[in-house]
């Protein structure tokens, strides 16, 4: 079933990496790979002449003449690939060579540009969009070796970062940077079709399989987008301006609900493809178990020993559990390991074995290092002791074995990555959206709503002497906004969070709540922090907004609310809040229902005879007596 679903997704992948744009300034290439007798092979001297085998008869090949033989031949000899040519010129422009390489799915590009003026193909990456937007890259060379030498020294990589791939006479070269995954390869070994297949390998290698499920998604939104095109075709604009009309709304503010009314048509078409996990754990136990068989003792003990530092260094009072992990034996650990990964179907279960073994054997360590103190006892006493010490910490201590050993198992693999960076993006993925800077400061979400009075706090505008115009307030806060009070003395020390959590109904229309929002105080913690978190809480992680690699621990208490008023905003409010996020709506009603559960747990009424249609006149009639 594993191989059948990897060939799948080999297969997206292959697909998308079939569109290549190739830039060159000589076509002959297509020549050199004809297998048919009757073609000359012509040298890669710039020149376009072809000469047959009567040598009075010269036919001088153009450059048109060239590319369109080359169209030609790709049509015949790789009619799966979707190859858009780019002839490479002096007079070409930048914004040209831009358009087809900010375009393009698999750029593959001459080394040799301009008679074998490497920097030319240098100056082209670098001066394209290479750092902004992730670039799959094939540099086509006839002499690699130069070309490596030119490519490292002329991009700023370090020796070292340049690795090989491929088997046989298909060998390469790449390196992969946090931009880019660039592949060089000899044009004399390599063929379109072995571009792509070993492309394919140093993807899924590099990259992941993750990443292919965008691929997925977006190829078959792109072949929706005729059905979608008929279903918004007219009259729906003019519906749609009619319900826009009808809820008495600026038009601006019912972006947020266009928003969503696009991605709920999108849906039906968004669906992850069901075997990328699968993928994803059948490639990493392979990973591990490749280790583990590779015999290098220096290298797995260090990466175990550096994986335990890691781990305990990072949870408060762990000197003792690091002591005790360090004292078990490598082959022990090695036992461990490969019963871990022994069920790829449902890996949790291996895990839970593999915590068994070490919790024993961490607690024989344990009680062993904890008896040498008591003086001596006999055996029988000693092994009926052991049990009962076992039979006590077992459940705490496997619980936390079964949390640390996928982290791991991941740490072994990649020992010296930081994980923060790319937390920071599964989070923005998975639970919030970030405002641009213009919606960001409270001055500028409600930018010319309120006036200020004589102590600096902020009015709502009046419509007349009386009435509040509340309709500036209309939509400007939102549900799931998170607002950050940052420290005085340092702009990127986050002190704490506050959550709205008001109806969405009440925020497109604040007034019907009187502007008053309440939204609930969340406490930044110490990440290292071991305390549990009590059911009045919820713990969430949020990257800070103005340090790129930190994200922050974030516990919102339940029982601490927090009021924003709307009409009167005072002047703390006013300029020390910063709205920076949005929770996702799924996860903000996730909270909403631990918040609302806590409040109508059941319980003793605070006055029990509250609920006494006399009790409550006696109160009255009492509380106006002298003597009370």
């Amino acid at each position: 079933m594993i191989k059948t679903h990897m060939s799948e997704m080999e297969a997206i992948l292959r697909e998308y990496l079939s569109h290549i744009t190739y830039i060159d300034d000589d076509f002959k290439i297509a020549w050199e790979e004809e297998d048919q007798e009757d073609v000359k092979r012509p040298g890669r001297s710039g020149a376009y002449v072809q000469k047959e085998a009567n040598e009075e008869n010269t036919e001088e090949i153009t450059k048109q003449d060239s590319l369109w033989n080359f169209c030609l031949f790709m049509q015949k000899r790789y009619p799966d690939i979707s190859l858009i040519p780019v002839p490479y010129f002096q007079g070409i422009t930048e914004k040209a060579l831009k358009n087809y390489i900010d375009s393009a799915k698999l750029l593959v590009i001459d080394w040799e540009l301009e008679s074998g003026a490497a920097k030319t193909a240098i100056d082209i990456i670098k001066e394209s969009n290479f750092k902004n937007l992730f670039k799959l890259c094939v540099i086509y060379t006839s002499n690699l070796s130069q070309a490596q030498e030119d490519f490292y020294k002329n991009m700023g990589y370090k020796e070292e970062q340049i690795k090989t791939g491929g088997e046989g006479n298909k060998t390469y070269i790449y390196v992969r940077d946090h931009a880019n995954l660039f592949m060089l390869c000899e044009k004399r070994q390599f063929n379109f079709d072995d571009i792509i297949r070993e492309f394919t390998g140093l993807f899924l290698k590099e990259i992941g399989y993750f990443s292919i499920s965008f691929i997925e998604m977006f190829s078959r939104l792109e072949k929706q987008i005729p059905r979608y095109l008929n279903d918004f075709k007219e009259p729906f604009d003019s519906l749609l301006l009619l319900q826009a009309i009808s809820d008495r709304m600026p038009f601006v503010d019912l972006n947020y609900e266009l928003d969503n009314m696009i991605m709920n048509t999108l849906r039906d078409d968004i669906h992850l493809n069901g075997n990328v996990l699968e993928k994803i754990c059948d490639q990493k136990m392979k990973d591990i178990q490749s280790l583990l068989d590779q015999g290098n003792y220096e290298d797995l003990n260090g990466r175990i020993l550096g994986g335990i530092d890691r781990i305990c260094d990072s949870i408060k009072g762990c000197a003792k559990a690091k002591n005790i992990l360090k004292k078990i034996q490598f082959s022990e650990y090695k036992q461990i390991l490969l019963t871990a990964i022994s069920d790829k179907e449902q890996p949790y279960i291996s895990i839970q074995e593999a915590a068994v073994k070490l919790t024993d054997r961490y607690l024989d360590i344990e009680f062993e290092d904890g008896i040498a103190q008591a003086g001596e006892w006999n055996p029988a006493q000693k092994e009926a002791l052991r049990k009962e010490y076992k039979k006590l910490k077992s459940k705490e201590i496997k619980k936390k074995m079964t949390d640390a050993i996928p982290v791991f198992l991941i740490m072994l693999l990649e020992p010296e990555k930081e994980w923060n960076q790319t937390l920071r993006k599964l989070i923005f993925m998975l639970k919030i959206c970030k405002y641009t800077e213009s919606e960001i400061e409270l001055k500028d979400i409600f930018r010319d709503c309120h006036t200020p009075d004589k102590d600096g706090n902020m009015e709502l505008k009046r419509i007349g002497k009386k009435n509040r115009d509340w309709k500036l307030t209309y939509n400007k806060v939102k549900q799931g906004d998170v607002f950050f009070r940052y420290a005085k003395d340092r702009s990127t020390q986050v002190e704490e969070c506050y959550l709205c959590i008001m109806p969405k109904c009440h925020m497109l229309r604040p007034d019907k709540i009187d502007g008053k929002l309440q939204l609930i105080k969340g406490m930044v913690k110490d990440a290292k922090s071991g305390r549990v978190l009590r059911e009045n809480e919820h713990l969430t992680l949020l990257p800070n907004p103005r340090m790129e690699n930190q994200t922050l621990f974030v516990t919102w208490q339940f029982y601490n609310v927090f009021s924003m008023d709307l009409e009167y905003l005072d002047s703390e409010t006013y300029g020390g809040l910063y709205r920076e996020y949005r929770l996702d709506d799924d996860y903000v009603r996730q909270i909403m229902g631990e918040f609302n559960a806590f409040y109508a747990k059941v319980g003793v009424e605070e006055i029990f005879a509250k609920n006494n249609i006399i009790f409550p006149g006696i109160l009255a009639r009492e509380g106006m007596s002298p003597n009370v």
